[in-house]
């Protein structure tokens, strides 16, 4: 059987619980097992020969629940959302896990969370919106991204993008949020969210497409990060809008675009996307 160790933990605190990270070292699948009762303690006695030379101290729960990642398949980073969580409320919990869909005898320590309310009020991370605006087609080749960077971390769980539309469209257009290798987007999507193309009014004055992210994404401060859109519109009449600018003082981020679903990126300085980011501040990691 294999095993698996665990590297880090981090807990970030959502509007209504946490979400927890924790990272290993190998690729594995994670379930968090916690309670809210405090851990028995027992002793297992050693035998050696028939005597017992020793008493090994065991902790476990009676009453737990369990909770499996956010991630499907092995992976190294184990996400759990734990929300719906009471005020003041302590729990319990430690981690076991599979490795390609075995068991593992491996384990961690118990540790503990408690819920202090009031939980920190979600806060404007990122945000740019212009005098004029620019349409720009989004569509499955034509991608467009934003890059953006925090001092502090936060969890991002929303983001409003000002959109419009010219023509009926029964697909959808999503919002994702991508690391960035070289400054550019990568593939990676780290979380994504979708909204019904028809939901977008017809051509409107000030739209702002609203992506909630359940569950948010972490975002660490001093990393670059960028805000990606994308639709599954073939192109041409009938694609959604998003909408830009270079009137104003540039944002702290820098706007791309990818003619090819994202195989190439091209820069385009002095043109930013409307767009706000929201998310809850999160204590000094």
């Amino acid at each position: 059987m294999a095993n698996w160790a665990l590297l880090s933990l981090i807990s970030f605190v959502t509007g209504d619980g946490f979400l927890i990270e924790a990272k290993t070292d190998v690729q594995c699948h994670l379930w968090l097992r916690y309670s809210k009762n405090y851990p028995e303690i027992h002793k297992i006695p050693v035998l050696v020969r028939g005597i017992t030379i020793k008493q090994d101290v065991r902790f476990c729960h009676d009453v737990y629940h369990d909770n499996e990642q956010f991630q499907s398949g092995d992976t190294l980073t184990h996400t759990f959302l734990k929300e719906s969580w009471p005020c003041d409320e302590l729990r319990y919990y430690y981690f076991w896990g599979t490795i390609a869909g075995q068991y593992s005898p491996s384990n961690t320590a118990i540790f503990d969370d408690k819920r202090v309310c009031p939980p920190p009020s979600p806060e404007q991370i990122d945000g740019y919106a212009g005098i004029s605006a620019h349409m720009m087609t989004i569509s499955v080749n034509n991608l467009h991204a934003e890059t953006f960077i925090t001092t502090q971390a936060y969890y991002l769980n929303r983001i409003l993008v000002r959109l419009n539309r010219v023509d009926f469209h029964a697909g959808n257009l999503a919002c994702e949020i991508h690391p960035t290798i070289g400054g550019q987007p990568s593939a990676a999507v780290i979380r994504s969210k979708t909204i019904p193309i028809n939901s977008i009014p017809v051509d409107p004055t000030v739209f702002w497409g609203e992506f909630i992210f359940s569950p948010g994404a972490i975002i660490h401060p001093g990393v670059l990060y960028c805000i990606v859109l994308r639709s599954d519109h073939p192109g041409g009449g009938g694609a959604p809008y998003g909408r830009y600018d270079s009137f104003l003082a540039p944002p702290s981020g820098h706007r791309f675009f990818s003619p090819d679903a994202g195989g190439n990126w091209t820069s385009l300085p002095g043109v930013y996307i409307y767009h706000y980011l929201y998310g809850v501040p999160q204590p000094q990691l």
